[in-house]
């Protein structure tokens, strides 16, 4: 039977691994107290944005202008929820190596399966590429790069149409201790509008790094499934009734091992146990297509 070699985690998914290195989210233990020092400056350099935020949501709260409340909290919000998924990650890096580490455990054993059973495979990897990676960062690189374009369209309008001064960032806030006009107003327009497009990139690269990551391995639970239902159609066409039986019931233990896989990915593991990597041996029923 010929062989197809599928390549690890970090060549298969390249953009995300780059995005997840970005956000200081990769999970790899030799890299760990780099990757918390280069998260903590990052999250140093992003405190004013939020700082600013959080002043602006309550000057108009204690207004009861609610329509500026809601438009800073929008982006304020899911900012600094990016920061928390990067919390939870380097948090929960073991439980995530262990994610990685048994997909590229499964690609490796996966070149055994029949020629029936790789087809399911390539079109999961293909699925996984082509929705969970490259289409949920270009959808999120679109909505999030529309705030900094559509400012310097704006700005650039005024300027070039109107002859007027810029008045637009990638997201309008005020600076606490200077007045509402004053933040257009050189040098403090400048570094603002430097300043709000650094921090889209940064609310950028922690969505697309975690929640490519978590859709990636929700594809792979799904591959695995896919492939038990080829296996069980398999066993079905065994020609007796004790043959059936027996690849049944490596099927069925097979899929109970893979279990372990969605504990780690959908709960928290209640014991190291859960973060057990999945081997080839505790997939039995790999062993009927030698």
């Amino acid at each position: 039977m010929e062989e197809v070699h599928y390549k690890p985690f970090h060549k298969t998914y390249r953009l995300a691994t780059y995005a997840m290195i970005i956000a200081a989210i990769y999970p790899n233990p030799e890299k760990r107290k780099i990757r918390w020092f280069y998260g903590m400056m990052v999250a140093v350099s992003a405190a004013p944005f939020a700082i600013f935020i959080m002043i602006a949501i309550y000057r108009f709260w204690m207004v009861g202008d609610v329509v500026n409340v809601i438009k800073q909290s929008t982006v304020g919000g899911p900012f600094l929820g990016g920061f928390l998924k990067v919390i939870m990650m380097n948090y929960h890096e073991e439980r995530a190596l262990s994610l990685i580490d048994e997909m590229n455990a499964d690609y490796a054993m996966y070149s055994r399966l029949p020629a029936h059973h790789r087809a399911i495979v390539a079109e999961g990897i293909r699925t996984s590429r082509v929705y969970a990676e490259r289409g949920y960062i270009a959808f999120i690189s679109f909505c999030v790069l529309n705030f900094p374009f559509l400012a310097s369209v704006m700005n650039a309008y005024i300027f070039l149409a109107k002859s007027e001064s810029p008045k637009y960032f990638a997201h309008d806030v005020a600076i606490p201790f200077l007045e509402p006009d004053a933040v257009f107003i050189s040098p403090y327009f400048e570094i603002m509008t430097v300043y709000t497009a650094y921090c889209a990139f940064l609310y950028l690269v922690n969505f697309m790094g975690y929640d490519a990551f978590f859709g990636l391995c929700i594809n792979h639970a799904c591959l695995k499934m896919r492939l038990f239902c080829a296996a069980m159609e398999d066993a079905m066409k065994a020609p007796t009734r004790e043959q059936m039986r027996k690849r049944v019931s490596l099927v069925i233990q097979s899929q109970c091992s893979a279990f372990r896989y969605k504990l780690r990915l959908l709960i928290p593991p209640l014991s190291t146990r859960h973060l057990k990597i999945t081997k080839p041996e505790d997939y039995p029923y790999i062993n009927t297509f030698i």
